[in-house]
């Protein structure tokens, strides 16, 4: 089939919203953390570590329950180090599809978060 018969029988707009250009990406709406109890941190450390591939989370100073990011602070230095090029690791907290997630800043990786409800921020 040539091109010209595909716009004529109206076939080409199909075919080309089969492939990406119409598929539409899932919006990611910056959320909080409904509730930080001891269950939820347990499912949040859980879901970090798997990110991390580290079994050792230290998570920096913020409130989850109040915080739209969440910030992994960097290895205390060893016996024999003065200083460290390591920096915090930042994950935004967003909701997707319903569902709640954990995206890495630096890479854009998603990591959901099983069991942990959230819910959207709105911009003031």
């Amino acid at each position: 089939m040539r091109i010209n018969s595909l716009l004529t029988k109206g076939w080409l707009v199909p075919i080309f919203c089969l492939s990406s250009a119409c598929m539409s990406k899932p919006i990611d709406y910056p959320a909080r953390l409904t509730t930080s109890d001891a269950a939820t941190v347990k499912r949040v450390m859980a879901t970090l570590t798997q990110a991390t591939g580290s079994p050792r989370i230290v998570l920096g100073p913020e409130n989850l329950a109040t915080t739209t990011t969440i910030s992994l602070l960097p290895p205390p230095l060893g016996q024999y180090e003065t200083r460290s090029p390591a920096m915090p690791e930042f994950y935004d907290i967003v909701k997707r599809d319903g569902g709640c997630y954990l995206v890495q800043r630096r890479t854009g990786t998603s990591y959901a978060l099983n069991g942990v409800a959230c819910t959207t921020v709105v911009a003031r």
